[in-house]
């Protein structure tokens, strides 16, 4: 496939050749790495979550997850990597929105939140301003979990409140999405 892509890549949108060959990764990633899927169901994760001081809008019932070592491998190799960052055109917010479709599309999982809030000044917690970025349902050590994921560069943290330190900033969840 990724052959047959080459010949035609002079013929077909930059961005369009992108998707295609993440598409065709990606489903390589999935066969390749033997991925395991788990589930949680919505009023399990709303305890996670309620634990964890966050606001939160859950559009299914059940949601489908990996483990973070496969998790960190996806990531290493998404499509966003590949895709330049535009001023409002292709910012924070669809950044955060393409990673949490293409994860469904290709992974079949629906357990990565579009997060929404402030960023804050590590040192003063005064206000820089707002920002979109995913909240993901993995699983650590055998427990599940939360992480960050900021993908406009890779940064993953665990999440342990409200607020998460990302090494530059402090990003305050006010509301996950978990569609």
């Amino acid at each position: 496939m990724k052959f047959g892509l080459e010949l035609i890549k002079g013929s077909i949108p930059e961005n369009s050749r992108i998707a295609l060959m993440s598409a065709i990764e990606d489903s390589e990633f999935v066969a390749m790495n033997n991925i395991q899927f788990k589930t949680i169901h919505a009023n399990d994760l709303m305890k996670i979550l309620d634990n964890l001081n966050l606001q939160y809008w859950l559009w299914d019932n059940r949601y489908w997850y990996i483990k973070i070592e496969d998790l960190r491998k996806f990531i290493r190799k998404d499509l966003l990597d590949r895709i330049s960052f535009t001023y409002e055109r292709r910012d924070c917010d669809n950044y955060a929105t393409v990673f949490s479709s293409f994860v469904n599309a290709f992974l079949g999982i629906n357990s990565v939140g579009i997060a929404l809030g402030a960023v804050l000044d590590k040192n003063t917690k005064n206000l820089i301003g707002y920002h979109a970025w995913n909240l993901i349902i993995t699983e650590e050590n055998n427990q599940v979990c939360l992480y960050s994921y900021e993908p406009q560069n890779d940064t993953l943290k665990k999440v342990t409140g409200k607020e998460i330190d990302m090494d530059w900033a402090i990003y305050r969840c006010d509301l996950v999405i978990f569609r």
